[in-house]
């Protein structure tokens, strides 16, 4: 297995959010970087793919705002919207940047073309739990024994295939709704959106975060 991209110097730091920044748009418009190569920094790939959602509709009154950069790389953006009512109730959208080596990609892949239930039409996991060994740099879940998956399974969202899985962040007392995607076809360009809350206000929406995630209308090449 490939080793792990190693984090870039922070004397970098600001060079690579300025040319990220050059193609971040709207949470879930404006993604529209097409064939441009990745950005190369210190032999680290950067995808510069900011994402392939075109639209989604968001459920009740959703408010938010400006990127947030991860601690352990600059190149990981995140968009974070909350419920105004009820701000613990977070959705996020989370471009991670630094691609996956193309070993875990094809791992991403070939759970994603699962053959499908025909009575669902899903391919459920029946052992969540191994995803954190079998897809660990897909779910990049820095503190996996924090973390207990319930359920996963592959689903098709107005025709692209997504890993949908849902647990609890044990220490923080938190539910979760996460979706997985490629954002390329390498499959070593990750993207996610993720849904938390305390498990009270998490189940009081669920459904509703459910229908938007139905939604997301895919950007297509010109």
């Amino acid at each position: 297995m490939a080793d792990a991209p190693q984090p870039i110097e922070p004397n970098k730091q600001m060079e690579v959010r300025q040319t990220l920044n050059k193609f971040s748009g709207d949470f879930w418009r404006g993604f529209h970087v097409t064939n441009s190569p990745d950005i190369k920094l210190d032999g680290q790939r950067i995808a510069k793919e900011m994402g392939p959602i075109e639209a989604m509709t968001l459920p009740g009154n959703w408010t938010g705002g400006t990127p947030e950069y991860g601690r352990n790389s600059p190149a990981y953006i995140r968009r974070t919207y909350q419920l105004a009512d009820e701000p613990q109730a977070i959705l996020k959208y989370n471009d991670r940047g630094l691609r996956i080596p193309q070993t875990d990609g094809n791992k991403f892949e070939a759970l994603l073309s699962e053959s499908f239930d025909k009575s669902t039409h899903a391919h459920q996991i029946n052992d969540p739990e191994s995803l954190k060994t079998s897809q660990s740099r897909v779910l990049n879940f820095m503190d996996p024994d924090n973390i207990a998956l319930e359920k996963a399974s592959v689903l098709e969202i107005g025709g692209k295939r997504v890993l949908m899985i849902r647990g609890d962040y044990k220490e923080q007392g938190k539910s979760f709704l996460k979706m997985y995607f490629p954002a390329d076809e390498k499959g070593t360009a990750v993207r996610e959106v993720e849904y938390q809350a305390p498990p009270s206000v998490f189940a009081k929406h669920l459904k509703a975060v459910e229908e938007a995630l139905w939604s997301i209308k895919w950007r297509t090449e010109e």
